[in-house]
């Protein structure tokens, strides 16, 4: 018995190896997959439990900014509602001894909110144009006529201030610049101003503004736990523009994307500002790769597991498979009757039954191509056989023509002429197909002959593009319709006297070729029409004995045309009594190559 080797087969041991690799692909592929998606779904766990907690932080931190603006309403409030303060904003800020009072009375009110306050680093009154009273915790300064502005009341958002302004972002200064230019300190901390609009119950006073300064260091509670990660808490106003930034260093957000920070924001109840903090991914990240590096040691265990198993599997699963190599083995020396055993498993035992089934029509295809050799063998003896008989008949009909000329019959020359166009192509070229235009002058030699038979002159036509007169096409699928046309639709007409026409047209249309042949014959009943066309759609070609005979030439042509050319081809025919029939011919350009036989 030849081996597995010499037979040409892959060995046993290769195919094994192709198989654990194969095994191995797989695993990799899925395993590659599920760890990216566990990886994803940590990352996206982790950054909502990130998320989460930054929106947790943010309400405590918008918490406390909404204790400050609670604190400075009512800084405002107990301002306001303080006698002495009524009456020095409405005063003319004149310098005798009750002004003086007065005066000594509102600034203790403010060192009293001063002290009161940790947060409170000092306090600016405004009235007017100008500043009228500076205190902090070891200055109180009156303002004069003479004052300059100080910057902030340069700033724009000084500019927008209003009697009904809410509390609002003064911005960053030092401290120095909050002061009277002839009393500002040496050096001085940054702070924050929050103006405060006075409100004027009485009316009638100068619009008046109240600067309450806080030390910038006292927002580094807006300053996340995430502080250590690089996170960055951003205060906005209630114009979308960028208060504070802490640490200050940091700028604005750039918004949400994979590999940058995530943003979580969250909005202040008392004056339209919100809070934004920017986790970075570095967070989201540090959070997952425990999980990460569990997941990473799952996979390489799993590898070396697929290794291990797929090939113990392989080994076993591909005995059955070299029991069939061998087996296969006398094919290769010509045995055809070789046939497969039965396997245990039902998957082989399926590729056996087809393997033998396969050797089964293999044989049948032998066979069936040697008695086709046998009969091609004969038709050929055949064929030089008949090569005798188009030279006697070509002579003969030359001779009776010429008979004819002297007797002076010019019809039956002209007939014998004509006859002899019809056969000359039949003999001179061999095979079952020819040009769409010798099919064509064949059809005039016939109709020319029928009208020598009937004595008449029918008016033929062909409509038929230039480019489809080469198209190769059955012989003899025209002459059977044109012949129909004058045996069971012209005659009646022709005894009337009535002139017969008969047009042939032909067109291309996507992968089908058709051709119409159309005359003004009697035409055909209803129910003449519908059997006609249910047995050309069968392919039959002899009636059923019930009905009479007719038809049998539509029926020839439509079985030849069915035979070589394949479904969806054949005659389709439309017909009307007393209004003639049309006969259409579907091809494809090419033809159907005919199924083998698998019988002998």
């Amino acid at each position: 018995m030849m081996s597995a080797r010499h037979a040409g087969i892959t060995p046993p041991k290769s195919l094994q190896r192709s198989f654990t690799a194969s095994i191995l692909w797989v695993h990799l592929s899925v395993l590659t997959i599920a760890l990216t998606a566990g990886f994803f779904v940590l990352l996206g766990i982790s950054r909502n439990q990130t998320i989460q907690q930054g929106e947790n932080s943010l309400a405590y931190m918008a918490y406390q900014m909404d204790t400050l603006s609670d604190s400075l309403y009512d800084i405002r409030s107990q301002l306001m509602q303080d006698k002495d303060m009524q009456i020095y904003l409405a005063s003319d800020r004149s310098v005798d001894a009750e002004d003086i009072l007065l005066q000594q009375s509102v600034m203790n009110q403010l060192s009293l909110i001063i002290r009161s306050y940790s947060y409170v680093s000092s306090i600016t009154l405004f009235q007017g144009d100008g500043p009228v009273l500076c205190v902090s915790e070891t200055m109180q300064i009156q303002g004069k006529a003479e004052d300059e502005p100080l910057p902030i009341q340069s700033s724009d958002v000084w500019k927008g201030l209003t009697a009904h302004s809410g509390l609002t972002w003064g911005g960053q200064y030092q401290e120095m610049d909050l002061f009277l230019s002839r009393y500002r300190p040496g050096s001085s901390s940054t702070v924050v101003s929050l103006l405060l609009p006075l409100v004027d119950y009485q009316g009638g006073r100068p619009f008046s503004v109240l600067s309450v300064n806080v030390p910038a260091e006292y927002f580094s509670f807006l300053y996340s736990k995430h502080a250590d990660y690089g996170a960055a808490v951003h205060l906005w106003g209630e114009d979308g523009s960028l208060l504070l930034s802490v640490p200050e260093s940091s700028g604005a957000p750039e918004g949400f994307h994979l590999f940058r920070d995530t943003v979580v924001t969250s909005q202040l109840s008392r004056t339209g500002w919100h809070l934004s903090e920017g986790i970075p991914f570095s967070v989201l990240l540090y959070d997952s790769v425990p999980l990460l590096l569990a997941v990473s040691a799952i996979f390489l265990a799993a590898i070396f597991a697929a290794v291990l198993l797929s090939s113990l599997a392989g080994r076993r699963l591909l005995n059955p498979f070299q029991e069939i190599v061998e087996q296969m083995s006398p094919i290769n020396d010509g045995n055809l009757s070789q046939r497969l055993s039965p396997q245990k498993y039902s998957e082989l035992n399926t590729l056996v039954r087809q393997f033998n089934h396969m050797m089964e029509r293999i044989q049948q295809l032998v066979a069936a191509n040697e008695s086709y050799a046998e009969e091609k063998r004969l038709l050929e003896m055949e064929t030089l056989q008949s090569q005798i008989n188009p030279h006697f008949l070509y002579n003969s009909l030359t001779t009776i023509r010429w008979m004819a000329a002297m007797a002076r019959a010019e019809n039956v020359c002209q007939a014998l002429f004509a006859l002899g166009n019809i056969i000359r192509p039949v003999f001179s070229q061999p095979g079952i197909f020819w040009s769409l235009d010798t099919e064509q002058t064949f059809v005039r030699n016939f109709v020319d002959i029928m009208d020598y038979r009937f004595g008449i002159k029918t008016e033929c036509s062909f409509a038929i593009p230039g480019e489809l007169l080469e198209r190769p096409v059955l012989r003899f699928i025209l002459q059977p319709l044109v012949e129909n046309s004058f045996q069971h639709g012209l005659q009646s007409g022709m005894d009337a006297g009535r002139r017969g026409i008969i047009h042939i047209r032909a067109r291309q249309e996507d992968s089908w070729l058709d051709i119409y042949v159309q005359d003004n014959g009697q035409g055909m009943d209803g129910q003449s029409l519908i059997r006609l066309n249910e047995r050309l759609q069968k392919g039959t070609t002899d009636p059923p004995a019930a009905e009479p005979r007719t038809g049998i030439g539509l029926s020839n042509v439509n079985r030849r045309i069915l035979l070589q050319y394949g479904e969806g081809s054949g005659l389709s025919v439309w017909s009307q009594a007393g209004q003639g029939t049309t006969v259409r011919i579907r091809m494809r350009p090419e033809p159907v190559p005919p199924k083998p036989s698998t019988s002998h």
